[in-house]
């Protein structure tokens, strides 16, 4: 009579085994769709956070040499090298390079700027083209909608 408890028990085992296997797939292809998704996400936060702290900057660097020239804002934004900037204008970690200057554009009076993250740098991270923009008027913006209201 002992034999047939020793079958029981070994198919018991067989089919907790076969339901653990089925849990480990399932928590496996969980973590394949999750953890992607999840690195993406903390992507997407930290490249937008690092250009719209770059435009933050630039801006500050900007407001430092209007106070330090009568109000009046440089012609370029190469202006700012060597003295607001130690080295050079921030580069879009995106693009691996600058791409504020080449969009500055300053009023004829030098009194208002504006500049952005010039191209679809932050395409795949939910920024239309040309965004984050910064200028005198309204500040750092991270999105059009923020435009209509202003």
């Amino acid at each position: 009579m002992k034999i047939p408890q020793k079958e029981k028990f070994a198919d018991k085992m067989a089919r907790l085994s076969g339901l653990f296997f089925i849990l480990f797939v399932i928590v496996l292809v969980l973590i394949f769709i999750v953890v992607p998704n999840l690195l993406r996400a903390r992507a997407v936060g930290s490249f937008t956070n690092v250009c719209q702290t770059n435009c933050k900057n630039i801006a500050t660097a900007l407001k430092m040499y209007a106070d330090d020239n009568n109000g009046e804002y440089p012609p370029q934004l190469s202006y700012l090298v060597g003295g607001y900037f130690r080295k050079a204008i921030p580069t879009c970690s995106s693009a691996g390079r600058d791409t504020y200057s080449e969009s500055y554009t300053v009023s004829g009076d030098y009194k208002n700027y504006t500049f952005c993250c010039k191209g679809d740098n932050h395409g795949g991270m939910g920024l239309e083209p040309d965004f984050p923009m910064s200028s005198s008027r309204y500040g750092v913006i991270s999105k059009k909608e923020q435009l209509k209201g202003k």
